[in-house]
């Protein structure tokens, strides 16, 4: 299965009509079998079904039962729909708009409009088979009619407890966090490969390098790098990425180079294949994008409208729990291997230092005003130097710290807050000699 296929797949997983249209199918086919059950039930084994489970009156009855649960049922299908834009603007507004896809995907709220979509659905396919019905009442579809209105009536309940939970800023700040966690830890290298006598890129042949150029403009999403080593292993090829997930491309520009034998390139056209370009980032290959979602969230509360300093607090609690999980750990390199061990793919490099700029940059200056949010930076600095092994990765640590210490100027700040921030900083630059 191609990656292209995989990323269909999952975005309409995703979606927010995708559950609903399959619990409206599932209606429909409810109301087929409740047809069925009518006739079942009247001509064979209404002597053998419970009284107390099935409805027992006229037709008339069931025709005002199926008619008075179908209006319902849209009405409150509205009044939830209506809910849930109310609850997506106001999550807009103070939590940024690349964030409603959380919301969007969220399979309470698919779960609640497909309940009340294919309940009324299924009562307007049961009302018109009720009215070709003579001589005898509809038990099994006004019976199930009636058990769906019931479920809708708790459903209703829940949803009105969800969507004042969802628009929370502790819900959000976690469910950006759950998704960064997943990302970052994909970039834990756990392979001990040695790497001898590597190629070099620019000492390619021309004549055997064939560029692989991207057939649209947008954002490089995900690529399959597993097909892509199994050809070229086939081929006996190697291939540079241009870029990695998440960045930007221009239509016509370069995403990779392979490095063939003259046979092999017609094969390497076809690579493209391999190279999901959309709008949108994602974070299916992308951690900086997780990143980047709580850091907006995190400015955005402490922009002077909003002024939450405790949620841009707990998004850097998660930032900082997130980087500490790869500080001693060594990254995904460069290089990917086939099965014999034979370098095959060439990455663009992702660096623990880029990361952590893009997780307290942005932060650090909207809040060099506010001290709670600057006494947090360096304690979440502290935790992730506590366990950071690598030289390169302390300096930069430490440097971070220097400039939150650096910021700590003007009217807002008094003695005894820039007294407690360089507390911190000494304690993290302690902690760095107690764990040499």
């Amino acid at each position: 299965m191609t990656i292209q296929l995989l990323n269909l797949l999952y975005r309409l997983r995703e979606s927010l009509w995708f559950l609903p249209s399959l619990m409206s199918l599932t209606a429909f086919g409810l109301a087929v079998l409740a047809s069925w059950l009518d006739e079942l039930y009247h001509h064979q084994a209404h002597k053998h079904w419970p009284t107390w489970l099935i409805y027992q009156g006229d037709l008339e009855g069931a025709r005002t039962l199926l008619s008075t649960v179908a209006g319902s049922m849209i009405t409150v299908a509205g009044v939830s729909f209506s809910i849930t834009m109310v609850a997506l603007s106001l999550a807009s507004s103070q939590f940024g708009p690349r964030l409603l896809m959380n919301f969007m995907r969220d399979k309470g709220n698919q779960v609640v409009l497909g309940t009340f979509v294919s309940t009324f659905l299924y009562c307007l396919l049961a009302l018109g088979n009720v009215n070709g019905i003579v001589g005898y009442p509809p038990a099994a579809s006004a019976s199930i009619g009636l058990l769906l209105a019931i479920v809708s009536i708790f459903v209703l309940i829940y949803f009105i407890h969800h969507v004042s939970s969802t628009i929370r800023a502790e819900h959000v700040v976690r469910v950006v966090a759950n998704d960064t966690m997943i990302s970052i830890r994909r970039l834990i290298d756990d392979s001990e490969h040695k790497i001898k006598n590597a190629p070099d890129p620019d000492q390619w042949p021309l004549s055997e390098t064939f560029t692989i150029e991207s057939h649209r403009s947008g954002y490089l999403q995900a690529i399959d790098e597993i097909r892509i080593v199994q050809q070229l292993k086939r081929y006996d090829g190697i291939i540079k990425l241009c870029h990695r997930p998440g960045k930007f491309v221009n239509a016509g520009e370069p995403l990779a180079f392979v490095h063939a034998k003259r046979w092999a390139i017609g094969a390497a056209k076809n690579f493209d294949k391999y190279f999901v370009i959309g709008f949108c980032r994602t974070d299916d290959q992308d951690p900086e994008y997780g990143i980047s979602q709580l850091v907006e969230v995190a400015v955005r509360a402490l922009s002077p409208g909003i002024n939450d300093p405790h949620t841009a607090i707990s998004c850097i609690d998660w930032l900082g729990s997130g980087l500490r999980q790869i500080a001693d750990k060594p990254l995904i390199g460069i290089y990917r291997f086939d099965s014999t061990n034979n370098i095959r793919l060439i990455r663009q490099e992702i660096d623990f230092v880029g990361l952590l700029d893009a997780a307290f940059n942005q932060i650090r200056q909207n809040g060099r005003n506010i001290p709670s949010v600057a006494i947090r930076l360096l304690e979440a600095l502290d935790s992730i130097y506590t366990v950071a092994k690598d030289t390169n990765r302390r300096e930069h640590i430490t440097q971070q710290a220097r400039l939150v210490i650096d910021g700590a100027k003007g009217d807002d700040w008094q003695s005894k807050d820039i007294d407690d921030l360089k507390k911190r900083y000494q304690h993290l630059l302690e902690n760095g000699k107690l764990t040499d």
